[in-house]
């Protein structure tokens, strides 16, 4: 059974097709991020991604980690070259590096995670990764280190336009902002004026989301 905090919960319950998160190492970011990921991919021909700034990053920090959550859902091993797994829903998840972001042009996706997007260069997104949830209308979350992204606040602010399509023939895509600014508590806005009040702070003796439950299979 897999279980996040409330805070964690409040981001993976959130129904906006953009969220942008900034949180520190205590939130747990790549946890959810895997929970995102395999409820995103269960289903035939579904296809989630995660991608950190490298390909040794995306390996280091979540290639062990999503091997184990997935285990016994595999259909077959998974792909150590290329950091693949098919799962038995017929979905499958990718783990990518942002250094060679010309090289992720082509696929579809139904979801993305952009890991510490702060430090990945602003083409990446708004040339490659976007215009790849355009056919399935896939749903993105981007997340950063408080640190970075306040370092990188045009590149957040940049892909906020990007995202709602302001400057763009298309509709407005509605966007959620969470961010942490301390252990203590969890602030939230978004386009959509989501609000999430009263949310636990998230740490170590937090208690589990017990509305929460087994979120890879169905």
């Amino acid at each position: 059974m897999i279980r996040l905090k409330p805070t964690q919960g409040a981001v993976f319950r959130c129904a906006t097709r953009f969220r942008i998160l900034v949180a520190g190492r205590r939130f747990g970011k790549t946890f959810l991020a895997l929970v995102e990921l395999c409820r995103a991919a269960w289903g035939p021909g579904r296809l989630a991604w995660y991608v950190a700034p490298s390909y040794k990053q995306a390996k280091r920090i979540a290639w062990k980690p999503l091997k184990e959550i997935t285990r016994p859902y595999w259909a077959s091993r998974p792909n150590e070259t290329d950091l693949r797994i098919e799962l038995i829903s017929g979905g499958t998840i990718c783990l990518r590096g942002a250094d060679n972001y010309d090289s992720l042009r082509g696929d579809g996706l139904d979801f993305l995670v952009l890991d510490e997007f702060a430090s990945i260069a602003h083409e990446a997104w708004t040339e490659v990764l976007r215009p790849s949830l355009a056919d399935k209308e896939g749903r993105a979350c981007l997340s950063a280190h408080p640190r970075a992204a306040t370092i990188s606040t045009t590149f957040t602010k940049m892909c906020k336009l990007r995202i709602s399509g302001k400057h763009s023939s298309s509709p407005p895509n509605k966007v959620a902002t969470f961010r942490v600014k301390s252990s203590k508590a969890l602030l939230t806005s978004s386009t959509s004026a989501l609000t999430v009040k009263n949310s636990r702070p998230a740490s170590r003796t937090s208690r589990p989301d017990s509305s929460i439950t087994h979120l890879i299979a169905p």
